[in-house]
C-alpha cells in the first residue's frame, strides 16, 4: 500500500500541475503569444520534445512544472507574439489562468464526488440528496490500545459490537453507539465486526478501564456519505469551495497573527511538505475512494489559493507587478521584477526544505 500510494502522490501531483500549466498554456495561445516550452518538473531534465514552435519537457525535480512563455521576463518587446508586448489585461489573464483552472478543476472533482457518494464536508441542509448513510470509519487506532493489539487499522468500518459468542450483536453507525455498546458487555472480551477491503472481519477485543469507562483506543467521527442529483451537486461543489477558500483565508490569517504577533511556533507545525502530503493520500486511500477524491479536491483548491497569494514567483506576485504597472502607466524594471522573483523562489525552496524536515522528523518519531 506505501508503495502504490506514492505512485498515487506522484500521479495527483502530475495531473494537478498540468492542469495548472494547461492554463496558462491556453491562455498565452490564446492571446497570440508564442510558449517556448511547457515542463512538468523541475530540471535538469529527463526528456523533452519539440512540437511545431514549443517545446515539451519531463523534468527530474518533481516540485511543480512551469511554462516558459516568450517575452516573460521582458525581452524581444518589439515582437507582437512577445508577452511583454501585450496589453497588461491580457498578461493578468495569462498569469492567472493557471489558478483559475486549478479552482475549477478543485469544483469539478468536489461536484463529482457529491454526485457519486462522498463524505459531508459541512454540517449543512442535506435537503435535495437521493441518499444519505452513516458511515463509521477508524481515524486512529492508540498505539498498544486493546484495537491496535488486535489488529484494527485506520479504515476499517465498524459495523457491530458483539459478545464473543454472539449472543448479543449491537449494530453501529456512529461514534456515540460504539461507545454505548463498549460499555454494555462490562469490559468482557467482544467481537468487533468491521469491513476491510469489501469483506467482512470479526476481531475479538478486550476492553481496558480508564477513567471509570471501558475502551478499546479508536478514534473517529461521524461521517454522513450523501450523494445529490447532478445538478445539486454541481451547486454544492461550487459553493462549498467558496466556504473552504474563505475559511482557508481566516485560518491564514490566524497563522500569521500567531506566528508575528502572538509568538506562536507552534502555528508552524500546521504547515506540511511533500512528505506530508503523501502521507494525508496514504491514509485517505485506507480510508477509501471517496475519500482520495475529496483529498485530491483539497490539494487542487490549497494549490490555487496558495498561487493566487501576493508573494513573489507566485501568480499573485506576478499579478500584483502587473498591477502596479497598471496604476503607475508603465512597468517595474525587468531586473527588478526578476530579482524580487528569484528571491521569492529561494524562499519557497527553503521553505519547503523546512517543512520536508519537520513532517520526516515527525513521522520518524511517530
Amino acid at each position: 500500500m506505501v508503495i502504490f500510494s506514492i505512485f498515487v502522490f506522484i500521479f495527483i501531483l502530475f495531473l494537478l500541475v498540468l492542469m495548472h500549466e494547461w492554463g496558462h498554456f491556453k491562455a498565452a495561445r490564446f492571446f497570440g503569444i508564442k510558449v517556448d516550452e511547457f515542463g512538468i518538473g523541475f530540471p535538469p531534465k529527463i526528456i523533452s520534445k519539440k512540437k511545431g514552435e514549443t517545446e515539451y519537457s519531463l523534468n527530474w525535480i518533481p516540485l511543480g512544472g512551469f511554462v516558459k512563455i516568450h517575452g516573460e521576463s521582458g525581452e524581444d518587446k518589439d515582437n507582437p507574439r512577445s508577452f511583454i508586448s501585450k496589453p497588461v489585461w491580457q498578461r493578468m489573464i495569462v498569469v492567472m489562468a493557471g489558478v483559475f483552472m486549478n479552482f475549477i478543476f478543485a469544483v469539478l472533482i468536489l461536484s463529482l464526488s457529491y454526485f457519486f457518494g462522498a463524505p459531508q464536508l459541512f454540517d449543512s441542509d442535506l435537503s435535495g440528496a437521493k441518499s444519505i448513510k452513516n458511515d463509521f470509519l477508524v481515524l486512529r487506532v492508540a498505539e498498544g490500545s486493546p484495537a491496535y493489539n488486535a489488529g484494527i487499522q485506520i479504515g476499517d468500518r465498524v459495523i457491530f459490537v458483539a459478545d464473543k459468542n454472539k449472543k448479543e450483536v449491537i449494530k453501529v453507525s456512529n461514534v456515540k453507539e460504539v461507545r454505548e455498546a463498549v460499555q454494555n458487555f462490562s469490559g468482557d472480551e467482544i467481537l468487533i465486526g468491521i469491513k476491510r477491503d469489501g469483506k467482512l472481519k470479526e476481531i475479538l477485543v478486550k476492553p481496558k478501564k480508564e477513567e471509570g469507562r471501558y475502551v478499546i483506543g479508536i478514534f473517529s467521527k461521524d461521517f454522513k456519505v450523501v450523494s445529490y442529483p447532478l445538478h445539486i451537486a454541481f451547486y454544492k461543489g461550487f459553493t462549498d469551495s467558496l466556504k473552504i477558500t474563505e475559511a482557508f483565508f481566516v485560518e491564514l490569517g490566524k497563522m500569521i497573527k500567531g506566528i508575528f504577533v502572538s509568538g506562536e511556533e507552534s502555528q508552524a507545525d500546521k504547515m506540511v511538505g511533500p512528505v506530508g502530503i503523501g502521507e494525508i493520500i496514504y491514509k485517505s486511500l485506507l480510508l477509501g475512494f471517496p475519500y482520495l477524491l475529496q483529498i485530491v479536491f483539497l490539494i487542487s483548491l490549497n494549490l490555487a489559493i496558495i498561487n493566487a497569494l501576493p508573494f513573489p514567483a507566485l501568480d499573485g506576485g506576478k499579478f500584483a507587478f502587473l498591477l502596479m504597472e497598471g496604476i503607475i502607466g508603465r512597468p517595474i524594471p525587468a531586473k527588478v521584477e526578476n530579482f524580487v522573483h528569484a528571491l521569492g523562489f529561494a524562499l519557497l525552496i527553503l521553505l519547503i526544505i523546512f517543512v520536508t524536515f519537520k513532517d520526516i522528523s515527525r513521522l520518524i518519531s511517530g
